[in-house]
């Protein structure tokens, strides 16, 4: 029980030391006229956009199909390409890469490049988040949200 409430005060100290931490670097870059700072550029028609537990922030190419990861302060990573024009990005917390595309398809791409196809939705995917359990939330360009419990993705993950 102790060491349960003491995990719980060290995250919570750690996530208290992180927002002075981003504050004070917010103040320091206003200071300097900074409001805004590029972090990559050279992607055409970036779609949708994730960040995970590393700031590793996430986007296709609606070109090219073209999965990126794009690392604080690097150049963009290229993951893989999915087989169809991407329309939306979620990272869930393993940093597998979900990528709902114009046919209805949900891509998983995993950081070894790996392309499954995780769900088929009825409608495009406009929009993807991970859920706390690392299920699937889609909204889709016919209004509809729908939610996927992991368990239904065909993957063997």
């Amino acid at each position: 029980m102790q060491k349960t409430t003491f995990s719980r005060l060290a995250i919570a100290g750690v996530i208290t030391i992180l927002i002075m931490i981003t504050g004070l670097v917010t103040v320091a870059a206003q200071a300097q006229g900074k409001t805004e700072h590029v972090l990559t550029s050279g992607i055409p028609n970036p779609t949708g956009l994730a960040m995970d537990n590393r700031c590793n922030f996430y986007t296709a190419d609606r070109n090219t199909g073209y999965v990126f990861c794009i690392p604080p302060d690097s150049d963009p990573i290229l993951l893989a390409k999915v087989p169809d024009t991407p329309t939306a990005v979620a990272v869930d917390r393993l940093r597998n890469v979900f990528v709902g595309t114009e046919g209805g398809s949900v891509y998983l791409v995993s950081l070894d490049g790996d392309v499954v196809e995780a769900y088929r939705c009825n409608a495009r995917p406009m929009g993807l988040e991970i859920d706390r359990d690392g299920g699937l939330v889609i909204a889709t360009d016919e209004g509809e949200i729908v939610k996927v419990e992991r368990k239904a993705f065909r993957i063997s993950k």
